[in-house]
């Protein structure tokens, strides 16, 4: 699922933040859907899980605006403070999703089998 706005964030300036339709996406997607990509925050992060979800969130949201700062230590597997963009690749069973940053390098990988 790709939405705008993540269930969860430790970019500094959205922590916490609630909207509305929130409790309702996390209540449709929970459980039921391997990724849920958002934008909306300034960084790229892969907070793992969201909550008691099995959901796994990737925030790419760096790469329109000027980057800002995440929560140190940030308490998911991986957070970029710069600009940068997200790629998802979906073969034969395996889901492989990599950020880079706005020079093509390469940041970090998750990669994941799924049924």
């Amino acid at each position: 699922v790709v939405g705008h706005r993540p269930l969860e964030t430790y970019e500094k300036t959205k922590i916490g933040e609630e909207w509305s339709g929130m409790n309702e996406l996390q209540a449709i997607i929970c459980d039921q859907v391997e990724y849920y990509v958002a934008g909306h925050a300034h960084v790229l992060e892969d907070n793992g899980s969201i909550g008691s979800c099995s959901v796994r969130q990737l925030v790419s949201g760096s790469a329109g605006a000027f980057p800002r700062t995440v929560q140190q230590p940030h308490p998911g597997n991986f957070a970029y403070e710069e600009s940068g963009f997200l790629t998802m690749d979906l073969k034969d069973k395996q889901v492989k999703a990599t950020f880079f940053n706005d020079q093509g390098v390469e940041l970090y990988q998750h990669s994941q089998r799924y049924q």
